[in-house]
């Protein structure tokens, strides 16, 4: 059995879906292909616990602390204990089950993404480590210094610690090995798909009406962290609108704050009213996984405009959806091979504006069922290959 720990949280979004996915990839298989999986999740990290009807009977735990470095379990219990009891404005229950309980009562293997509980002293286990991206390398005028310091040392003592790491892409695998190549031995690629078939049912027109936009919009779902690069579609509207185009509606979904860049999404909203987009631009922040599906389901196209990504889940809900995305033309994107990609310069926002020009009278609004089916069939066999791939690494690593 594998213990899956959910990652992630409100403000990242991404992880909890990427565990989610590979939870309903594994859980797809044949039963002769399957490996017995139970999910370990933080419910007060705010974590969107929303998971494919599909896997919902798998075994659950709420583990709110996992043991790293040498500080005993105990510990760890009594802190949970005391903060509930502060919390709840009366003594808790103390925790019915430890973490070290349940890895040796359900005969779990291994844990994946190992992150979080790297280092526990009793903790034999297999591990299995997940970095998605090394984004420090090549922007670190987006980090602080002692950020960049810290991403450093934890990529170090992950490496180090886990029996493997993980990468999405083999972009990020150079990263790696350029930098630590004592560790190559260990590093492994598994490009990810996210899930989707059972949203794929359901009817667009009715979330386009709930969040009241328009029937034809560009959508570009993700945090509004400075990375993503939302300046450069505010800036292609301007260019549109100074050039008499008509007004393109665009969608933002997502995440408002960058820890890192705190004013970023003030500053963001500061150039749409300077500019007067504010009748164009709609910002919805986070919804839901299966509204998000709609949104993209019913938009024109959609714009992926990042400076840097690891491997980008949206990109991959395109390929399943079968839309047109107007696409920054960076290394991570190219390895990716989206479909129906139109690239232009994450630099160069003219750029993008002309290629919308371009297109925006021709792109159909909504569903265009053909390139729908076809992507739907093209991701079961993605996802057979996603589950397929993670079992030979969970094999390899035995």
């Amino acid at each position: 059995m594998i213990g899956l720990i959910n990652v992630g949280g409100r403000k990242w979004t991404a992880g909890d879906l990427y565990v989610k996915s590979l939870l309903y990839a594994l859980q797809s298989q044949p039963e002769a292909n399957k490996i017995p999986v139970c999910l370990f999740e933080n419910l007060k990290l705010g974590i969107n616990s929303e998971a494919p009807s599909s896997v919902k009977n798998v075994l659950r735990f709420d583990i709110q602390h996992f043991p790293r470095g040498r500080m005993p379990e105990y510990l760890l219990q009594f802190y949970d204990f005391l903060n509930d009891t502060w919390q709840q404005k009366k003594w808790a229950v103390w925790p019915k089950y430890t973490f070290y309980n349940i890895l040796s009562e359900c005969g779990i293997e291994m844990l994946y993404p190992a992150n979080v509980c790297l280092g526990g002293r009793r903790i034999s286990t297999k591990k299995l480590a997940w970095i998605p991206d090394f984004q420090e390398l090549h922007y670190p005028e987006f980090f602080q210094k002692k950020e960049i310091k810290a991403r450093k040392k934890n990529t170090f003592f992950t490496l180090r610690n886990a029996d493997k790491l993980i990468v999405s892409n083999e972009f990020s695998a150079r990263d790696i090995c350029k930098v630590h190549p004592e560790y190559a031995h260990k590093i492994e690629v598994l490009p990810f798909v996210m899930y989707m078939e059972e949203f794929a049912k359901n009817d667009p027109a009715q979330v386009v009406s709930k969040y009241g936009l328009p029937p034809k919009y560009l959508i570009f779902p993700a945090q509004f962290w400075i990375h993503k690069n939302h300046r450069c579609i505010l800036e292609a509207l301007v260019w549109l609108k100074k050039k008499g185009y008509p007004k393109i509606p665009v969608v933002f979904t997502g995440p408002t704050h960058d820890y890192r860049h705190p004013t970023h999404y003030l500053d963001l909203q500061k150039f749409i009213g300077q500019y007067g987009l504010e009748n164009q631009v709609f910002t919805l922040g986070v919804v839901n996984r299966g509204d998000l599906v709609q949104l993209i389901r019913a938009s024109a196209a959609v714009v992926q405009p990042s400076f840097f990504e690891g491997h980008s889940a949206l990109l991959e809900d395109c390929r399943t959806l079968g839309k047109i995305t107007f696409v920054s033309d960076i290394p991570m994107h190219r390895e990716q091979q989206p479909t129906h990609a139109r690239y232009f310069n994450p630099l160069n926002a003219l750029q993008l504006a002309s290629l919308i020009a371009d297109e925006w009278e021709a792109l159909p609004q909504g569903i265009v069922l053909n390139r729908e089916q076809t992507g739907l069939i093209l991701y079961h066999e993605n996802l057979k290959k996603f589950a397929l791939k993670f079992k030979t690494i969970y094999q390899s690593a035995l």
